[in-house]
């Protein structure tokens, strides 16, 4: 293999040899699933669906620092639809293994301020925290 074939992986009998792109953990935007929560510095917004966060933002306020993440806690990133005066949530390229605890530590943090928040809270899972949200949307 020469100099411009490092990092790449060839399969196939001796006969055919192919490249083969391996997937490096980036997610499929169909896949983003709500309730979409976003974390603004101390305080968090829930989204019933993706489509109900996309059109709450602007598109200014990406620059702001927001971070967003779906159900099972993908983070998404917003980019700007300017045509329809929106955001667009997608997948972040790369999965980060420590998002969903990020999600779950915001989901503990902010709960001091709400109305109510579930018995035996710091020690809730996440998809217990997303599923009592859910339930609870309306009281946040």
């Amino acid at each position: 293999m020469g100099r411009s074939d490092r990092g790449k992986k060839s399969v196939g009998t001796s006969r055919e040899k192919r490249r083969v792109a391996k997937d490096h953990g980036m997610r499929r935007s169909e896949q983003i699933q709500g309730p979409i929560f976003c974390y603004d510095h101390g305080s968090l917004d829930v989204f019933l669906n993706k489509d109900e966060a996309e059109s709450y933002y602007e598109p200014w306020i990406i620059n702001e620092g927001l971070e967003f993440f779906d159900r099972n806690g993908f983070r998404l990133v917003p980019e700007p639809d300017n045509e329809d005066y929106r955001i667009v949530l997608r997948n972040a390229a790369l999965e980060d293994e420590n998002a969903p605890e990020r999600l779950r530590s915001i989901l503990v943090e902010t709960s001091a301020y709400w109305n109510e928040r579930p018995e035996n809270h710091e020690s809730l899972g996440l998809e217990e925290w997303v599923k009592w949200c859910t339930q609870h949307m309306k009281s946040l």
